[in-house]
Formats: C-alpha cells, structure tokens, sequence
C-alpha cells in the first residue's frame, strides 16, 4: 500500500471535522440540560406510584411528557443519528476520539453558562489537553 493511500484513508477534510464539531456541541450541550430535565422528572414523580412493575412505565411517560427533558433528549439523539452517519462515512479511529473528546469540551462550557458548575484551573488545563490530542490525532 503506498503512502498516498494511507494518507488519504485517514486524512478528514474541514467539512469532515465541521461535522465532527456539530455532533459533539449538540451532545455536549444537550448533557447539562438532559441533567437537569430528569432532576425535574425525579422530583415531581416520587410516591407516584409504589407498584414496581408499572413504575418503569409512568417514569418513561414523565420523561416524555416532561419538555424539559425531552427536548435536549431528542436533539441528543438526533446527534446520535448524526454520528452514525459520520461512522460510515470517515475513519472510525478518528471521528470517535474526536467526538468523545470534544463532547467534555462542549459539556464543560455549556454547564458553565447554564450555571451547574464553575470552569476551575484543573477544567481548563484538562480542556487544553483534549485539543492538543485532538491536534495531534488530526494530524497523524
């Protein structure tokens, strides 16, 4: 195999990595909400029912009738949808590392600015790691 097919297996191009940059802040900023929207479900579905065969099933209907979790839900999961796609179309060993990766990125940002949790020296330092792998992963 020469080099000019190796290369070409792995290398992704800007669209390819926009793609990438898309699924990861919908899953990144889907997870702070996805976190508080099933808080809400929890808290307002306790002592509802004490039958343990139809509890599973009242707390699927609170989740879906709860709009606080299931829009985030449903945009994570179109997400997901989204991901699958750029599995079949792009190296595996690079759109899941660099997806996973930017999808911490994207989740510390957003949990920062809906207020779950300040961005301390160890998130910024951790987050500068992850774009440096990320880097390094893109350019190998």
């Amino acid at each position: 195999m020469s080099t000019d097919a190796i290369t070409s297996s792995t290398a992704i191009s800007v669209l390819d990595f926009c793609a990438i940059t898309v699924v990861s802040a919908m899953w990144g900023a889907t997870n702070p909400f996805l976190r508080k929207g099933a808080q809400h479900t929890s808290a307002n579905s306790r002592n509802e029912c004490k039958c343990k065969i139809v509890k599973p099933l009242i707390d699927l209907k609170n989740l879906v009738m709860n709009w606080r979790f299931f829009i985030p839900f449903a945009l994570n999961q179109s997400a997901s949808v989204l991901f699958v796609v750029l599995l079949a179309h792009m190296p595996l060993t690079v759109v899941v590392p660099c997806v996973n990766a930017l999808t911490f990125v994207f989740t510390a940002i957003v949990g920062q600015l809906v207020g779950e949790e300040k961005i301390c020296m160890e998130t910024l330092l951790g987050t500068t790691l992850i774009v440096a792998g990320i880097a390094l992963t893109l350019v190998s």
